[in-house]
């Protein structure tokens, strides 16, 4: 189901939950692809996969800024730039 955060933190919590699942999506499509020999959609998959790690490294280090310096700080922080 879809999840809508109300805050900033909340969104990208809920973000980071969808790219996790994809994740793991992503990674049983690639060793069905394998088992299947099926080089084309294995590689694609792959540079998918790549892109949801970084990510979700990008989301973690929002939340672990956030948790950092709080969430007030962290929104006026974007603000400005």
């Amino acid at each position: 189901g879809l999840t809508i955060g109300e805050t900033v933190p909340e969104m990208i919590k809920a973000d980071l939950a969808v790219e996790v699942k994809g994740r793991e999506d992503l990674k049983a499509g690639i060793k069905v692809c394998f088992d299947a020999v099926c080089h084309g959609s294995r590689d694609l998959f792959e540079k998918i996969l790549v892109e949801s790690e970084d990510h979700i490294d990008w989301l973690e280090s929002q939340l672990g800024i956030i948790q950092s310096i709080g969430a007030q700080n962290y929104l006026a922080q974007h603000i400005k730039d």
